[in-house]
């Protein structure tokens, strides 16, 4: 047997193993722990079958499923409530970052007025309807540096 075709067999078997696993994984366990079966056993054969292969490990065991599910238990349910979770939980945490980064941004543009000595820029700070254009400035200003127009602008 040549090395090419040790490759394919090889590859093949751990694709089959992958999805076998996956099924079997995510059948015996209950509730909310199928979805976190799901995702290790795809993350595992990310690693064992590689990124071109490994979605089409799991659509195949997704599909399996979906053909052995009976009244009483649905596993793709199981899943489909996991992923909804993470994506509310992703979400959420990108708004979190952002008002986070918000509140940090109007104090920052405050300490940018206190280091360039600028009075009104600290008065624009304060003032609540000028909110809508220093906390995202400031924000910015964190992440990237102070703008060049402010510095002009109040400097």
């Amino acid at each position: 047997m040549t090395e090419l075709k040790f490759m394919i067999v090889f590859i093949l078997l751990t694709f089959i193993a992958t999805v076998l696993g996956t099924v079997f994984l995510v059948k015996r366990s209950n509730g909310n722990s199928r979805f976190y079966w799901f995702i290790a056993c795809v993350i595992t054969s990310f690693y064992l079958v590689g990124y071109l292969i490994a979605p089409i490990a799991a659509i195949v065991s997704l599909l399996i499923l979906f053909f052995i599910k009976n009244e009483k238990d649905n596993y793709l349910v199981d899943i489909k409530d996991g992923f909804l979770n993470l994506i509310s939980l992703s979400v959420g945490g990108i708004f979190f970052v952002i008002y986070g980064l918000s509140a940090v941004g109007g104090l920052y543009w405050l300490w940018m007025a206190i280091q360039i000595s600028s009075f009104w820029m600290f008065i624009v700070g304060l003032f609540p309807l000028s909110f809508l254009v220093t906390v995202p400035v400031g924000a910015y200003s964190l992440v990237f540096g102070m703008p060049d127009w402010v510095i002009s602008f109040f400097g």
